[in-house]
């Protein structure tokens, strides 16, 4: 198994409820298959998401190949699976978490990674929060002020 990238890759990330409940399933149906398995499992005490079987992790490619046969199969346009952590990032920052939340939670060392990555998504946002302040133009006021008044 491959080392973390760096020391910020190795955290503590913070997951909605929902999801922590599925992983209380899993680890429940982990406590069982290394049960079953007795002797011949390898795992020790590693907790792989995926695994082979007898507590052996996937070889890092074998996701890859996985997921491309899946959108096939299902007529799906493939995107690589790092792009869903990006897809992540997006649907974050649309939904007004802060750069700094977002920078941690992908494991950046510094802000700027982040800024400069998705600096043109954080530029819609800004778009969306200019044109959320028209409402307050001077000029459109008055006038309808003085359409009230009259």
């Amino acid at each position: 198994m491959k080392a973390p990238k760096s020391k910020a890759s190795k955290r503590t990330v913070t997951m909605p409820e929902w999801f922590m409940q599925e992983m209380k399933v899993f680890h429940h149906s982990w406590k069982l298959d290394k049960l079953k398995a007795g002797e011949l499992w390898e795992g020790n005490e590693q907790q792989y998401v995926f695994q082979i079987g007898f507590g052996k992790p996937l070889y890092h490619s074998s996701p890859t190949h996985w997921w491309k046969k899946f959108t096939e199969r299902h007529n799906l346009k493939f995107i690589r699976l790092h792009d869903l952590r990006h897809s992540a990032a997006t649907i974050l920052i649309q939904n007004d978490v802060s750069m700094k939340a977002i920078q941690e939670r992908l494991g950046h060392s510094k802000h700027q990674t982040t800024a400069d990555l998705y600096a043109h998504v954080a530029q819609s946002v800004s778009r969306v929060a200019a044109d959320k302040l028209e409402k307050f133009n001077p000029r459109l006021n008055i006038s309808s002020t003085v359409r009230q008044q009259g």
